[in-house]
């Protein structure tokens, strides 16, 4: 089951099956893989977004700060891409088929990308992005502890702490403002 096929095909349930004994919600095996495919969306999507924000700027802060974050959305989605795989292969009878591997941005056209854009307008990108990359991890990780799966919450809180940190750092740029 691919990221595609398992939140196409899931249904939502009464509310009433979705609360267990204590208020809180159910630990539903089908809701980590899910949680999963969308941080992993999200990561691809900044992955595409990154290398032209990086090719419109002008200033060097800006882009070694772009290109860090390039290199990081991609540990980031290669540790997704396991956790995917991992978290299929713990609920499914089927063969765990994760997302392709190796993925490539798509290149743009020279025209698309008008140099010495704003700071604040080319960091606004990515730290939007940030900020709720850090809402979403933190939110699969407590799916994750619900399910007992403690190896796959580690490896979320490695993100998690990776994104707070970008975004602290692009926050410090985007109030120089330079």
């Amino acid at each position: 089951m691919t990221c595609q096929d398992n939140v196409a095909t899931s249904s939502p349930s009464p509310i009433g099956s979705q609360l267990s004994a204590r208020g809180g919600r159910k630990a539903d095996p089908r809701r980590l893989l899910r949680e999963l495919c969308r941080l992993y969306a999200a990561e691809r999507l900044l992955a595409l977004e990154l290398p032209r924000l990086f090719r419109q700027s002008t200033s060097i802060s800006v882009r070694l700060v772009l290109s860090d974050q390039r290199k990081e959305t991609g540990r980031q989605i290669a540790r997704l891409e396991l956790l995917i795989g991992a978290a299929d292969a713990a609920h499914s009878t089927t063969a765990a088929t994760a997302p392709v591997p190796g993925f490539q941005p798509i290149g743009h056209e020279a025209e698309e990308m008008p140099r010495g854009a704003p700071t604040a307008v080319l960091i606004a990108v990515p730290l939007r992005a940030t900020r709720a990359a850090m809402a979403a991890y933190a939110s699969t990780i407590s799916t994750a502890k619900r399910l007992g799966q403690w190896s796959i919450a580690e490896l979320l809180a490695v993100s998690l702490n990776e994104k707070r940190t970008a975004g602290a750092v692009l926050s410090r740029l985007a109030e120089r403002g330079e």
